[in-house]
């Protein structure tokens, strides 16, 4: 900002300052009038759009439904490739096969304790005692059939399904008929 800018703002008073805000008030009314008619255009475009892509969106439920009861029913199936590729995306699996879920870290440590397998968790304290437990060992241990209270295994394998959104543009254009 110049010199000439400063002394400018400067020798304005509070009256030519409320000028000024009242005059981006009338600017704005005079902006908010000029696009009214177009805003009222959208929303009324929107709303048609809307009734219009309901019935799809519903089909499409049903649809992605169907593809994911298959998927949770047939996990052979998707072990390798995990998510095969189609002409129009993919589907399959996602997540791991097992996760451990720890439902009572205290109950677990005391387990782990008793039976003599403390090296299986670590307790950090900065601000808070903090307990991490060795996933890997742990979920061995469930699989040979040790009980550990406080735990158990998981599946968190879930169903996904990718369409390629570019593909599905380049139809609607009417691109690579």
């Amino acid at each position: 900002m110049s010199m000439i800018d400063v002394k400018k703002y400067r020798l304005m008073t509070k009256k030519d300052a409320d000028e000024l805000h009242h005059q981006i008030f009338d600017n704005r009314v005079r902006w908010a009038r000029a696009v009214a008619p177009l805003d009222a255009k959208i929303a009324e475009l929107k709303a048609r759009s809307e009734d219009i892509a309901n019935p799809f969106r519903e089909e499409d439920k049903k649809l992605v439904y169907e593809l994911e009861m298959f998927i949770s029913n047939n996990k052979e199936l998707f072990q390798s490739p995990r998510k095969p590729k189609t002409a129009w995306g993919n589907y399959g699996l996602q997540g791991n096969p097992e996760k451990l879920m720890v439902d009572d870290p205290k109950r677990l440590k005391e387990s782990l304790r008793l039976s003599a397998r403390s090296n299986l968790y670590q307790e950090t304290s900065e601000t808070k005692v903090t307990t991490t437990f060795e996933e890997s060992e742990i979920l061995k241990l469930l699989h040979d059939g040790v009980v550990l209270p406080g735990c158990r295994i998981v599946d968190s394998e879930e169903p996904k399904i990718n369409i390629d959104d570019r593909l599905v543009d380049e139809a609607v254009k009417g691109v690579g008929k």
